[in-house]
């Protein structure tokens, strides 16, 4: 249940992607086929910790996932010690979460459906943010 499947390019930066649903992986994964960056995703917030190195880039939350919840996933990575932006996917009528994960610490929040330019824009200015 850890990690689901691995897009390897050669670059620092790292999109990390921690979604039960394999469909946003893919789509996630095909905005980046041609580019520098590496597409890591995971089914699980404890299957994306267990890696050894969370390195340079950004990470992509989504808001149902089983075991740890997102903004529990968000207060262990501000436990230990680690600054990654975030974006949380989550569905678009539910307010109250986006401030929840906001307040958290969350960078953006991009509401269920949503486009291929929406998400690669945020996911872009995120790994601008890093160096």
């Amino acid at each position: 249940m850890a990690k689901s499947d691995t897009k390897q390019y050669q670059t620092n930066k790292i999109i990390y992607v921690v979604e039960p649903d394999s469909s946003i992986h893919e789509q996630i994964a095909s905005l980046y086929t041609s580019s520098s960056c590496s597409v890591m995703m995971y089914t699980c917030a404890e299957g994306f910790l267990e890696q050894s190195e969370i390195v340079s880039g950004c990470l992509i939350i989504g808001t149902e996932m089983p075991g740890m919840s997102t903004v529990e996933l968000m207060q262990e990575l501000k436990y230990l010690g680690i600054k990654i932006p975030v974006i949380v996917l989550g569905d678009k009528d539910d307010l109250p979460k986006a401030v929840k994960v906001m307040r958290a610490g969350a960078l953006d929040f991009i509401g269920k459906p949503f486009t291929n330019q929406r998400l690669k824009i945020s996911i872009d200015e995120m790994l601008s943010r890093v160096s």
